[in-house]
């Protein structure tokens, strides 16, 4: 906010001034190299950030705004990583209370380095509102929890203007507007823009300036106040918001407690800071977070909370609730958890369903699959370094496992029925894309693995990899080899297919 007006910022690929209402505050672009210079007014078409700020105009009922616009895609629609980070950075130093994306990547290979920018900045207050890309698969950042991300509907129930609220949907896109868009340009002419979630994003945009002038600093994040706003005056709103979310993504700083020292959870490889307790009482909990309080941690995860009595969980809502804290349960009555000790904060949710959109996933596969099979941490360990290995030689790779820690690690969590659903196995793995798909399993599978490529059974012994690999050309070894000759042996037998 600058002198008390919002500031709103439409990262795209530029804005014709000629074509507009409102007067820019800044106009710039971010060179490949990610430079901000002053750009030049465009000329006089009708290209796609000019559209955007034009329906932005539509719906914006505040006059008290100042609005920037940073060209980030070129005449291609291309972009990059860097430029993102570039404009962002801008947006910080400029005091941007919402900036809008109608862009973004379906990349593995992005996600991460495009996380840890988003989570910083929202971590900041900065609120992000992102379009969801046209194709079905996740897009980034639209699919992060700490984005608002939007979408398109074809669904006249909802009308122009409103929207649903989608909680806990597969891809993280909680909003769903009406794709009908119509917009007056200063020539008296009119257009209507349809069937594109990248005018949905400036429409919510606009509609978010005015509660968020309401949000007081004793309020909880920015953006979560704003998704329950959102959520408050959804057309489908139903009774009670849950703050549900199947990707866990939002975590910068997590508290790993458990009641057990046989759960080696130290030896996870958690895709964020942790710190790591073991306590006996539920109790404990509250007094060691008031020791440390300054730490500031923003989620706890619970291992095997199920050990105790109904009595005794009770008492760990109460703690929940006086911290404010996101929550995530690693147990089995996840579900049965996130109801009986709902709070304030985020909560992960083990299943999420599949909707409508779905039905651009392919449900069958697509590109080469590994099956690794492993117990425990080892499993999380080796398909932490597996991911590592493939991603440096350029592939993407989706990781999908059924061991629910995998959830801290980066990768996709399924349970174990799903594998004798081979469509919906397919659907859930297919909505990244990748080069290369790995399950990573607990126990042996045996409707799957007539469609995989290789199989490989990994069991620790005395330091070494006990590894029997098995080929689509039965091809067979059951040598102690470290894993980099594994994954160079797998990388040749995957050679053709991955080039």
């Amino acid at each position: 906010m600058i002198n008390h007006k919002m500031h709103i910022a439409i990262l795209d690929n530029g804005v014709s001034e000629r074509l507009v209402n409102i007067k820019l505050y800044r106009n710039l672009e971010v060179t490949k190299n990610g430079t901000l210079i002053s750009l030049q007014d465009l000329s006089s078409d009708k290209n796609h950030g000019t559209i955007c700020l034009r329906i932005f105009e539509e719906y914006v009922v505040d006059d008290d705004i100042l609005v920037s616009s940073i060209k980030i895609l070129d005449e291609k629609q291309i972009g990059n990583y860097q430029q993102v980070v570039s404009a962002l950075e801008w947006c910080y130093k400029n005091r941007v209370d919402i900036v809008n994306m109608s862009l973004g990547s379906n990349f593995i290979r992005d996600k991460k380095k495009i996380l840890n920018t988003i989570n910083y900045f929202t971590h900041h207050d900065m609120v992000i509102v992102a379009s969801a890309s046209n194709n079905g698969y996740l897009s980034y950042p639209a699919s992060f929890t700490n984005v608002i991300g939007v979408r398109s509907s074809d669904d006249l129930n909802i009308g122009e203007g409103n929207w649903n609220y989608l909680e806990g949907s597969y891809d993280g896109i909680e909003i769903e507007t009406y794709f009908n868009h119509k917009v007056k340009w200063n020539d008296g002419s009119y257009d209507i823009y349809t069937d594109s979630n990248s005018y949905a994003a400036p429409m919510i945009t606009a509609r978010l300036i005015e509660p968020l002038r309401k949000h007081k600093p004793e309020n909880n994040n920015k953006t979560e106040y704003l998704k329950l706003w959102l959520y408050n005056n959804s057309k489908n709103k139903s009774n009670h918001y849950k703050k549900l979310y199947t990707r866990p993504d939002w975590i910068q700083k997590g508290l790993c407690v458990s009641f057990s020292r046989d759960i080696p959870i130290k030896d996870i490889p958690y895709i964020f800071n942790c710190k790591i307790i073991y306590v006996e009482k539920i109790i404990q909990i509250s007094k060691w977070l008031f020791s440390h309080r300054k730490e500031e941690f923003d989620t706890i995860i619970i291992y095997n909370l199920n050990t105790f009595s109904m009595k005794e969980i009770f008492k760990l809502k109460k703690i929940l609730c006086y911290w404010d804290i996101n929550i995530i349960f690693l147990d089995k009555f996840n579900e049965k958890f996130n109801i009986l000790l709902n709070n304030n904060g985020k909560k992960w949710k083990k299943v999420f369903y599949l909707n409508k959109y779905c039905k651009y996933i392919p449900r069958k596969a697509i590109c080469p699959i590994i099956i690794i099979y492993a117990k425990g941490v080892l499993l999380l360990k080796s398909l932490k370094y597996i991911e590592f290995y493939f991603m440096k030689k350029g592939y993407s790779t989706r990781i999908v496992t059924t061991n629910m820690s995998g959830s801290l690690c980066g990768f996709q969590y399924v349970e174990e029925d799903i594998f004798q659903d081979l469509e919906n196995l397919f659907y859930v793995s297919n909505i990244e894309k990748s080069d290369l798909i790995i399950f990573g399993i607990e126990k042996y599978q045996e409707l799957i693995e007539e469609k995989v490529d290789i199989v490989v059974t990994i069991n620790l012994n005395e330091g070494k990899y006990n590894t029997i690999l098995k080929s689509e050309k039965n091809f067979v070894t059951n040598e102690r080899v470290d894993l980099d000759s594994l994954l160079r042996y797998i990388c040749i037998l995957l050679f053709n297919q991955l080039t």
